[in-house]
């Protein structure tokens, strides 16, 4: 499958959420905004993190996208994109009355404008990530608007949570096909053009089958675990001093297919479209 690029107009306070979703992600002049932000001591981490990124490619300059443009077209693109930058930076000054809505909505403009050389230049999957910019209720939803109800039901990691945790959580996740099934039910579903609340109310009732299905296959997997563990404690020495080795591997072998039976359960359960949701949740918190 085709890594999935989120496209931010600038650094997002929330980009460990983004990397839950997203196999990389691309902003407009990294560099330059890290550089202003190395002169400011409760960024550091943020700094640091960024920095991580960058150096494994996961995060990257959104202007590489116009690489392959020719040298006028190339121009005017970084034009354009040097005077939106530079409206957003003069709306950020300490001493501007722009209001924090039309600060978020000129970022989301960013991202929007980012994300087409990115898929039309070169050809990558690359979706704009906007939180300011709500859907609209009736209106046929994108595959953007789709990315976006998901992300908003996914956590967010706190300050403590590293990089390699989030990575590694999503890598597992794909080796279980989890992230790939969501990524099918997004497209599918925007494949669909139903309306945002339609999206939303199939995503909220997703998420509560599989969670219930889920507490009822661990109450089950858990309860035949203590019958068979009960059995077996009380036959573990008598076997061990009689040599019964069949009978002992049996019973180990009864607690490895409740195992089985539960791994299953989860692989059949409703809703299993989002259980990557569910999974992170857990992993992150809600």
């Amino acid at each position: 499958m085709k890594e999935l690029v989120g496209v931010a107009g600038l650094i997002p306070d929330n980009y460990k959420q983004h990397l839950l979703l997203f196999d990389r992600i691309a902003s407009f002049g990294v560099e330059r905004e890290l550089s202003a932000y190395r002169r400011v001591e409760e960024l550091q981490p943020l700094v640091a993190d960024i920095e991580w990124l960058t150096e494994r490619r996961i995060w990257f300059d959104a202007s590489s996208g116009a690489a392959h443009l020719d040298e006028q077209a190339r121009a005017q693109f970084d034009q354009s994109m040097e005077a939106a930058v530079a409206l957003i930076r003069r709306s950020l000054r300490p001493d501007s009355q722009t209001s924090d809505d039309l600060k978020a909505r000129a970022e989301d403009a960013l991202a929007r404008a980012f994300a087409i050389p990115l898929r039309t230049v070169a050809k990558m999957n690359a979706v704009p990530v906007t939180f300011d910019w709500d859907p609209i209720p009736d209106e046929p939803s994108t595959r953007a608007v789709v990315l976006q109800i998901v992300i908003k039901r996914m956590p967010l990691p706190n300050e403590g949570c590293s990089l390699e945790d989030i990575i590694d959580f999503r890598e597992r996740a794909k080796s279980e096909g989890l992230f790939q099934s969501l990524r099918v039910w997004i497209n599918k579903l925007a494949s669909a053009q139903k309306p945002a609340v339609e999206v939303s109310d199939e995503l909220e009732d997703l998420i509560s089958r599989y969670e219930r299905a889920m507490r009822l296959a661990k109450k089950v997997k858990n309860t035949g675990l203590v019958r068979t563990l009960v059995a077996t404690t009380a036959e573990i020495a008598a076997q061990l001093v009689t040599f019964q080795w069949s009978k002992l591997a049996t019973s180990v072998c009864e607690v490895s297919s409740k195992e089985i039976e539960f791994m299953r359960d989860e692989m059949n359960a409703p809703g299993r479209e989002v259980a990557y949701i569910v999974r992170a949740r857990e992993r992150f918190g809600n």
